[in-house]
């Protein structure tokens, strides 16, 4: 399968760590009939995978996370981590089984009906564990932060990482401070405010007063959301929200 990436930050916007899969879409579940018609080599793969994204996501104290929506596989891609957050509730009950409920839940033919395990543990509840898992999928538009990656900005700041990671890094910012990653694309050295793909219809409206309108509204959010000058001091990623403080920089 395609390789997916993951970047973990922390409440500053900081990396935490990372992590990639091959084997998340791969299918093991057992059917209706019986078997997967998955091989044991397919199956164990996924398996040590799964566990592996539990651990990650645990270590890391993950809440949310941001899938790119990219295309219809994405959906699979939610589904899948879901389950794995599902595991994870399962995984944490003091119930000695419970390592045992995880391990079946990934094999369940039916995991979204009210009694998955049905009939190995006909008592786990799904309503009961949902309300428990540590995390939840949120799809985002991950065309800024593609381009965003490609930018020498993104070289400058974080050019250890690959492009995927920077993609990654971005989505993961954008969804904890969307504002703040807003006028991070805005960089001197990142991204023009009157080529942001914003809308389709963008090129029909003169370039000046396309920036106009767009920095007027990024002002106006500074207004309304605050601005917090420890981070955007502490924080290199956090500082492009300056310029539009009225009363700081070019902007005011």
């Amino acid at each position: 399968g395609a390789e997916i990436v993951f970047c973990a930050i922390d409440e500053n916007g900081e990396m935490l760590d990372r992590t990639r899969c091959r084997w998340l879409t791969q299918p093991i579940r057992n059917k209706h009939t019986g078997g997967s018609g998955a091989s044991l080599l397919d199956v164990q793969r996924k398996m040590d995978e799964l566990k592996k994204l539990e651990r990650f996501f645990a270590d890391v104290g993950c809440d949310a996370v941001a899938l790119g929506a990219c295309d219809l596989s994405c959906r699979r891609i939610r589904e899948e981590l879901e389950h794995v957050s599902f595991a994870m509730a399962l995984r944490a009950d003091d119930d000695p089984n419970a390592e045992r409920w995880a391990d079946a839940y990934y094999r369940a033919s039916r995991p979204f009906n009210d009694s998955p395990l049905d009939p190995e543990f006909p008592t786990v509840d799904r309503h009961t564990y949902a309300s428990r898992m540590p995390f939840r999928c949120v799809f985002v538009d991950e065309s800024l932060p593609q381009l965003w990656a490609a930018s020498v900005a993104s070289s400058n700041s974080v050019g250890e990482l690959t492009a995927p990671l920077r993609t990654a890094l971005s989505c993961a910012r954008a969804l904890q401070d969307p504002y703040a990653e807003m006028c991070h694309y805005l960089a001197p050295d990142a991204l023009s405010l009157g080529k942001l793909p914003l809308h389709p219809l963008m090129k029909m409206l003169p370039e000046d007063s396309l920036r106009r309108a767009l920095t007027h509204e990024l002002v106006d959010g500074a207004c309304r959301l605050g601005v917090s000058l420890s981070d955007a001091l502490d924080f290199e990623h956090r500082s492009h929200v300056l310029p539009y403080v009225p009363g700081l920089g070019p902007k005011m």
